[in-house]
């Protein structure tokens, strides 16, 4: 009887599984073709534009963030005079002032965009663009809003 050295069966290891990638959904486009929509405080132009002048503001009622990580707003925009635009946002019950986004003036139509963290217990955000001039040549075309969202 002889005894042979036991061959060990060979290892495979596991298969590595990636992690998913979290889904992007859009929560709202606006694109100003007939009326203000989400902003329903806004002046539409004959461009079918949402029209900012001077120290003017248009904002949205408050959108539901619950199911996103992060939120993504973003939208065309073009201007004139030499002030900047103001992209605001605010959660709601929040007691602190709009966070603010400054963009510079441009004639040519250009995208802003920004994106915001959204902390784990906020529920509601709302938008706002705000004017930042002092004369009738302080005014901003905007328009192919869209808010998209990274789902938790």
């Amino acid at each position: 009887n002889r005894c042979y050295p036991q061959t060990p069966a060979p290892v495979t290891p596991a298969p590595v599984t990636p992690a998913p990638t979290p889904a992007t959904v859009v929560i709202f486009t606006e694109d100003f073709t007939d009326s203000p929509g989400r902003f329903a405080d806004g002046n539409i132009n004959d461009n079918g534009r949402l029209l900012i002048k001077k120290k003017e503001k248009a904002q949205t009622s408050l959108v539901d963030i619950r199911n996103y990580s992060e939120v993504q707003f973003s939208f065309d925009y073009g201007s004139s005079g030499s002030k900047n635009l103001k992209v605001g946002y605010k959660f709601n019950g929040s007691t602190t002032s709009w966070t603010y986004t400054r963009f510079a003036p441009t004639e040519e139509r250009v995208t802003g965009s920004v994106s915001i963290a959204i902390p784990d217990n906020s529920r509601q955000l709302k938008f706002r663009f705000k004017g930042g001039g002092n004369t009738n040549q302080d005014r901003w075309r905007i328009d192919n809003v869209s808010v998209t969202g990274t789902e938790k």
